[in-house]
C-alpha cells in the first residue's frame, strides 16, 4: 500500500522545481526583469558619431562698388585791387679802408723736464720666508776607551791606545773623532780603523798635540780606533782624553769624553 505523505510530498518538490525552472528562465531571457534581485547596472548612452558627407561652406558674399555720380559746383572768384607800385631810393655804400694784419709773434716753448725725480722711493722687496731645517735626534758615544800598551826608552816613548765609537740612535750621524794629550808636541801619531755599519779613514801625522778624524754611522753603526803616539823622553804620567762631537744639524745626547791616564814611569 502506497503511503500518501511520500505522494504528496513528490508533487510538492516536482512543482516547486517547475517553478525555479521558470523563474531561471525567465531572468535568463530578460535580465532587466523585476523578478531578477541583481539586475546588470544601466549602461551609458552609445556615442553617435557625425555623418561623414560634408556640409558645404559657402563663401560670404562681396562688396562690388558701382559707378557713381560726383557734383561739383564751381563759382567765380571776385576781383581784389593791387596797389600801385613805390618809388625806392637807395644810398651809394661809403668806402672805408681795411687794415692789414701783420704777423702774430709765435711764443717759444719751453723745454719741461720729465725726468723721474731722484727721490722716488724703490719698491719694497718682499722678503722671501727661509725654512729653517729640523735637527734630527742622535744619540752618539765613546763606548770604550783604554791604554793598550806603553814603552819607555830614552830615544822616545810609545803609547798604543784603543777607542769604540757607537751611534746608539738609529739616524744616520756624521762626527768628529779626535784624541788629545796632555804632554809636549809629540813626534809622531797614528791610526787605524775598523767600521761596521760605517765608514773611517786611517791617517799619520807629527808635531802635535791633539788630532781629530772624521766618520759617518748608520742607525746603531760603530766604529774602532787604534791609536798609536810616540813622544818625546817622558818622565812622568800624563793623561789623554778621547771625544766625540757631532757636526750637523743634530739635538740629542753626546758621550763624548773620556779620559784615560798613561802611566809612563
Amino acid at each position: 500500500m502506497r503511503n500518501p505523505v511520500l505522494n504528496i510530498l513528490t508533487l510538492i518538490a516536482l512543482v516547486s522545481l517547475c517553478g525555479v525552472s521558470a523563474f531561471v528562465l525567465a531572468v535568463f531571457f530578460n535580465p532587466d526583469s523585476t523578478l531578477n534581485p541583481f539586475p546588470p547596472p544601466t549602461m551609458p548612452a552609445g556615442i553617435v558619431l557625425p555623418s561623414e558627407t560634408p556640409t558645404p561652406q559657402s563663401m560670404p558674399p562681396t562688396w562690388t562698388p558701382g559707378p557713381g555720380t560726383v557734383v561739383a559746383t564751381i563759382r567765380a572768384l571776385a576781383p581784389s585791387s593791387t596797389s600801385l607800385a613805390t618809388s625806392t631810393g637807395f644810398t651809394l655804400p661809403t668806402y672805408t679802408p681795411t687794415p692789414t694784419a701783420t704777423d702774430t709773434e709765435t711764443p717759444t716753448p719751453t723745454i719741461t723736464d720729465t725726468s723721474e725725480p731722484t727721490n722716488t722711493p724703490k719698491p719694497t722687496k718682499t722678503p722671501v720666508p727661509t725654512k729653517t731645517p729640523v735637527p734630527v735626534s742622535i744619540d752618539i758615544q765613546v763606548s770604550d776607551f783604554t791604554v793598550t800598551s806603553y814603552s819607555h826608552d830614552p830615544l822616545g816613548d810609545t803609547a798604543t791606545l784603543y777607542a769604540k765609537v757607537k751611534n746608539i740612535s738609529t739616524n744616520k750621524v756624521t762626527a768628529t773623532f779626535s784624541n788629545s794629550f796632555a804632554l809636549k808636541k809629540m813626534t809622531k801619531i797614528s791610526w787605524t780603523c775598523t767600521a761596521s755599519s760605517a765608514s773611517c779613514k786611517k791617517g799619520s801625522v807629527s808635531k802635535l798635540t791633539k788630532f781629530s778624524t772624521s766618520v759617518t754611522m748608520n742607525g746603531s753603526g760603530s766604529v774602532e780606533f787604534t791609536i798609536t803616539a810616540t813622544f818625546p823622553h817622558v818622565t812622568a804620567a800624563t793623561d789623554t782624553t778621547a771625544q766625540i762631537t757631532a757636526s750637523g744639524n743634530y739635538q740629542g745626547t753626546t758621550h763624548d769624553a773620556k779620559t784615560q791616564p798613561i802611566p809612563f814611569p
